[in-house]
């Protein structure tokens, strides 16, 4: 469902579409070969969420990719919007456990972000800002070398934390406990 390549699908329903994704023939249900594709039961939680959003019907798809085509099912979702008031939150912890020669500490890091009140998502902001400042200090040459990076270095994650919490979207890190080893 994620192809991004452009093809007719005019003239294909959602049924059609969702019977080729799972490798299902035509003489079962497109909600049993998805159920048996994903491995979840046909009567369970994922397939009716499914059957919410419209991808079992014989409605025609009206986008050139598959990935469109379930955009173009969210729009229509009216429950998919917020209502008036409503507002989105990030909600992220991470724990480690690290192990010393005398001691493991037990850490966590969070995030709580909060829409704006300008009707920005929390969702937009976390994933959207970190991109564009990275995108940023590699042009500016705050970020350098070549090839693909992964923020697991310093000179990459700093700057960009530094940077996230200009913009109020900040990590805050806790030793939660800390236990001794014997000798």
């Amino acid at each position: 469902m994620l192809d991004l390549d452009e093809k007719d699908l005019s003239t294909t329903t959602y049924n059609q579409l969702m019977l080729a994704q799972a490798g299902g023939s035509a003489d079962v249900r497109p909600q049993e070969a998805v159920a048996k594709a994903v491995g979840h039961p046909v009567d369970g939680e994922v397939i009716k969420a499914m059957e919410w959003l419209g991808l079992f019907t014989d409605n025609k798809i009206e986008a050139k990719t598959h990935l469109d085509s379930v955009c173009e099912l969210m729009k229509k979702q009216p429950t998919m919007y917020y209502a008036e008031g409503e507002k989105d939150m990030i909600v992220m912890k991470h724990t480690y456990e690290v192990e010393y020669s005398d001691r493991t500490e037990y850490l966590s890091t969070q995030l709580v972000d909060y829409a704006l009140d300008d009707g920005t998502t929390s969702m937009s902001r976390t994933v959207g800002i970190p991109v564009a400042l990275a995108t940023r200090m590699v042009l500016e040459g705050t970020i350098t070398g070549s090839g693909i990076k992964i923020p697991i270095v310093a000179d990459i994650y700093n700057p960009i934390l530094d940077a996230l919490a200009k913009e109020g979207i900040v990590f805050e890190d806790t030793v939660d406990k800390v236990v001794k080893k014997e000798n």
